[in-house]
């Protein structure tokens, strides 16, 4: 799930348009404060605060009881704001996940990992499961 937004967050260095920015930003942003890297929501409210005084100023104390608010608001922001703003606060979550790697030692995050467990035998996809053969026994029309 990390190795997922940083990806998104690295892209947003290549998106051409301030839309295409935008987009990603708000996949970004919902994801990674769903994620659980964030435990509390006063984390949440620290990272905003360092990464830009707008959030400071623009994000009421209630707005932080609540995750979904929080992606809200900061949804506004991202739509009010120009291409340089959401740019730097790309670059503002970028370095926060790379801190948040660091200092939890979870390196193989960004690493690819070992994908054996999510291959499929070739024996697996050609045996039939149990709905296929009732749907097969039981045709309509026939």
């Amino acid at each position: 799930m990390i190795k997922n937004i940083y990806e998104k967050v690295s892209k947003i260095k290549k998106a051409d348009s301030e839309d295409k920015i935008k987009l990603e930003l708000y996949g970004v942003i919902s994801s990674l404060l769903l994620s659980g890297i964030f435990e509390k929501n006063s984390e949440i409210k620290d990272f905003l605060e360092n990464s830009n005084d707008k959030f400071k100023e623009e994000i009421k104390p209630y707005v932080y009881l609540s995750k979904t608010l929080i992606i809200g608001r900061i949804s506004r922001e991202i739509e009010k704001e120009s291409k340089l703003f959401n740019y730097n606060f790309a670059l503002d979550i970028k370095a926060y996940i790379e801190n948040w790697i660091k200092e939890t030692d979870d390196s193989d995050v960004i690493e690819e990992p070992n994908k054996k467990s999510d291959n499929l035998k070739k024996d697996d996809i050609k045996k039939k499961n149990y709905t296929d053969a009732l749907f097969d026994r039981f045709k309509r029309g026939e």
